[in-house]
């Protein structure tokens, strides 16, 4: 399939110090560093940014799971450890919470749907990136 292009840009504008206001669509996101790095520490930085993507399309898709399936949803949650290494993301280990309620049966459906949601698909799968000046 020949890729399709979003139809919504994200842009990020400087608001102050090192943070951030990146704009989605309708929805603004802030963006900022620790207070070590030279930020106000008053948003998640890009990268936590990118592990609470991770975290929240295993949520998604695994909570859609269980509705389809009429599993307990109730207390499910994805928790998204990154694990730093030469100053980028070297692995994210995604501990899915699952309530007590679910079959040790159904474990292998979860964990399928949780391994092909877009977001650990484009991060397993990396994207070609372009930059360019406008």
């Amino acid at each position: 399939m020949v890729g399709v292009a979003s139809r919504h840009a994200v842009i990020a504008t400087h608001s102050t110090g090192r943070a951030f206001t990146i704009s989605v669509r309708s929805h603004t996101v802030s963006t900022d560093q620790p207070m070590h790095a030279g930020g106000s520490d008053t948003a998640p930085t890009p990268l936590e940014l990118i592990s609470a993507g991770l975290a929240g399309c295993v949520a998604l898709y695994t909570h859609k799971y269980c509705e389809e399936n009429g599993l307990e949803t109730e207390g499910l949650a994805a928790e998204v450890r990154p694990l730093w290494r030469d100053n980028r993301i070297a692995r994210f280990d995604v501990i899915l919470h699952v309530p007590a309620a679910i079959d040790p049966s159904e474990y292998a459906g979860l964990l399928d749907v949780a391994q092909t949601c877009p977001v650990h698909n484009t991060l397993t799968h990396a994207p070609e990136i372009n930059v360019r000046i406008a």
